[in-house]
């Protein structure tokens, strides 16, 4: 069994590989001093011309120099060591839900500060998703409406980390604006004609450009009295029609007659606005 004699610790927290020949051999290990130049030398199946073989590797500049007592013309002893370089560990950060600021989604922090390297390097930020690619630890991004999926690798220099990926949210949970008013407010004299009344109405949103406007409901504060006959018609429920035959007409007990005309405006998440334009049937002229 071979025989093997150490001047010098070589468990240093390095790692060591040693294949064990026939014949006994020395080993030194130095740290580049004047003495000691460090060598390299393939592991083959004949001697180097010293007998011996010298091999460096690894991330240090510590060296291992192996040389026989007497030259021989067995295999060659190679010892290779060095400090480990393990992966980095992306962090993407927690998932995130965030408001939508306008059509087109939202700008979005990234955060991928959690990520680590085990040997305390410093780290590259790749970033990868439906806005292209960026780098840096705290980008903004600017993400669609909808479930976006964000993709973060990172590397020390030499070595890149497996992908870590986090779904980030743009959603929109606001209304939005909307506001009706008749073209006519007031309907006079009370002669139970039907007068045609149109409405102006408007519609904003954040998120939607074009929200969809449609016609709720036509109510009355006098549900009966007056003349017979349908108080109004013409309401086309459910889309979006803006003129309404209203009756004019109240009852002569009563204060007089309001018509409310209720509007909608639905957004493309979902969010809807109401709005009611006010016309009035006054029971006399002074009113």
């Amino acid at each position: 069994m071979a025989a093997w004699h150490t001047e010098s610790s070589l468990f240093d927290g390095t790692e060591a590989v040693l294949s064990v020949t026939r014949t006994p051999v020395r080993i030194r290990s130095c740290w580049r001093p004047p003495t000691c130049r460090p060598r390299m030398a393939a592991s083959t199946s004949r001697s180097s011309r010293d007998g011996g073989a010298r091999r460096a590797s690894g991330r240090t500049d510590k060296a291992v120099s192996l040389s026989r007592r007497r030259p021989t013309a067995g295999p060659e002893a190679i010892i290779q060591f060095g400090n480990s370089n393990s992966p980095p560990v992306a962090d993407a950060g927690p998932g995130q839900l965030v408001e939508c600021a306008r059509p087109s989604g939202a700008d979005v922090l990234l955060d991928g500060r959690a990520s680590s390297d085990p040997e305390g390097g410093t780290l590259r930020y790749h970033w990868s998703g439906p806005f292209g690619q960026i780098e840096g630890a705290q980008p903004t991004v600017a993400l669609p409406l909808g479930a976006s999926t964000v993709t973060l690798v990172v590397d020390d220099g030499d070595v890149v980390s497996e992908p870590d990926a986090v779904q980030i949210v743009v959603r929109d949970t606001r209304p939005p604006q909307l506001a009706a008013l008749a073209a006519s407010g007031v309907l006079w004299p009370p002669d139970g004609r039907l007068v045609d009344v149109s409405f102006s109405v408007a519609a904003s949103d954040l998120c939607d450009p074009a929200p969809q406007i449609a016609l709720l409901e036509v109510a009355s504060s006098e549900p009966s009295g007056g003349r017979p006959g349908l108080q109004f018609t013409g309401a086309a429920i459910g889309i979006d029609d803006r003129q309404v035959k209203l009756r004019a007409d109240r009852s002569g007990n009563g204060p007089g007659r309001t018509y409310l005309v209720t509007y909608g405006a639905l957004d493309r998440s979902g969010n809807l606005a109401t709005a009611a334009a006010a016309v009035l049937v006054p029971h006399d002229r002074g009113r």
